[in-house]
């Protein structure tokens, strides 16, 4: 199982826990739980994506207003008390399906602590194959990008005024795609979000970011077919992910026509 595959799996975990009710925990197990998990939430994502990266997303949600479970420290997860309360669930009358999260969550504190193994009998079940296959096609977007704004230097005629301010508009679109998507994900309004698709591919398609064009393409299609929201909120977090990188190549571009 792959790392981003394993955090797709986590998300549906977290799901799954809100099915515990506060009369079979107590009020202070449940929120300990809770917490508990969103620790150990943060700490795989900061293995996987990397403490660098994870804060350049913070300062993307600050700018747009989104607010962040991710902002707490990692250190506050406490394996032995995720596992006491877990121990404790399951002394406790459990259907079958809480019993199986339970079970999963063990087997991914399992996969953290060896390192993440991406072949193992004992991973939980099988992340869909419709995931797989947008994160296999997003993977090649994302490596095949190549950022070159010469072309879009030569289209100002030289002037870098215009490339600048090009450039600074597109970082406005940028920001404002990811606050507009996210209140349309919100409100699951998908004939919105597949408008805030189109507004923002033009822009995309003059920087050549063709990674990034890809997973709006991709949300654009589910808006008009299976309107999944799963899928639509995990394209909208790749896309999350994914601009950082593009920022830092444009900024990098920009920086070497100011020494020419």
């Amino acid at each position: 199982m792959g790392t981003r595959e394993l955090l797709t799996y986590l998300e549906k975990l977290e799901i799954g826990l809100s099915s515990f009710s506060y009369e079979e925990l107590g009020v202070v197990e449940a929120g300990e739980l809770k917490k508990s998990f969103e620790m150990f939430k943060f700490g795989l994502e900061s293995k996987v994506f990397g403490i660098s990266e994870m804060r350049q997303l913070e300062n993307i949600y600050k700018k747009v207003g989104i607010q962040s479970v991710d902002t707490r420290k990692a250190e506050g997860y406490d394996k032995s008390k995720f596992l006491k309360l877990m121990a404790a669930l399951e002394g406790t009358s459990l259907t079958e399906e809480q019993l199986q999260i339970i079970n999963d969550l063990k087997v991914m504190m399992k996969i953290e602590q060896d390192g993440f193994p991406r072949n193992t009998g004992e991973a939980p079940n099988q992340v869909s194959r419709d995931f797989e296959f947008i994160e296999k096609s997003l993977k090649a977007g994302f490596a095949s990008q190549n950022i070159d704004l010469k072309p879009v230097l030569e289209d100002c005629m030289g002037q870098m005024e215009l490339l600048e301010e090009l450039v600074r508009m597109f970082k406005l679109n940028i920001l404002e795609f990811i606050g507009s998507a996210k209140t349309n994900l919100m409100c699951e309004n998908f004939n919105a979000l597949e408008l805030t698709c189109q507004k923002i591919m033009p822009s995309l398609r003059m920087m050549q970011t063709t990674g990034l064009l890809e997973v709006t393409q991709q949300i654009s299609r589910l808006c008009k077919t299976d309107q999944d929201i799963k899928h639509l909120s995990f394209l909208y977090d790749q896309f999350l992910k994914e601009y950082p990188n593009v920022q830092e190549q444009i900024d990098f571009e920009m920086e070497l026509f100011r020494t020419m």
